[in-house]
C-alpha cells in the first residue's frame, strides 16, 4: 500500500488542501479504520495507541466507537509520518 504524497491526506475525497491545493470533500470524522490507513498500521495498533494515550484522544464517540476530526489528529498523523520517514 502506497502512502498518499501529500502530507494533508485525509481519507475521503472537497475541501482545498493548503499544501498541495488538491480539491478534496470535506471530512468530518475518522475512524480507527482511516487513521490506520493514513499510518499503514493495524486497526489494533491505532486502538492500542489510544489506550496508552498514546496519540490524541477521540474527538467524540458514535456509541462505543471514537472518532477524530481532522483538525484534532491530522498533526499527529503527520508527525508519525515524519518519525518514519527519518529512519
Amino acid at each position: 500500500m502506497s502512502r498518499p504524497s501529500c502530507p494533508c491526506w485525509r481519507p475521503a475525497d472537497g475541501y482545498q488542501c493548503s499544501e498541495c491545493g488538491e480539491v478534496r470533500p470535506e471530512v468530518r470524522q475518522l475512524t480507527t479504520a482511516d487513521v490506520a490507513k493514513a499510518l499503514q498500521i493495524s486497526e489494533s495498533t491505532v486502538r492500542a495507541y489510544n489506550a496508552r494515550g498514546q496519540m490524541p484522544a477521540p474527538s467524540g464517540r458514535l456509541g462505543r466507537t471514537p472518532y477524530w476530526t481532522p483538525e484534532d489528529v491530522e498533526p499527529w498523523i503527520r508527525s508519525r509520518i515524519a518519525q518514519t520517514d527519518d529512519k
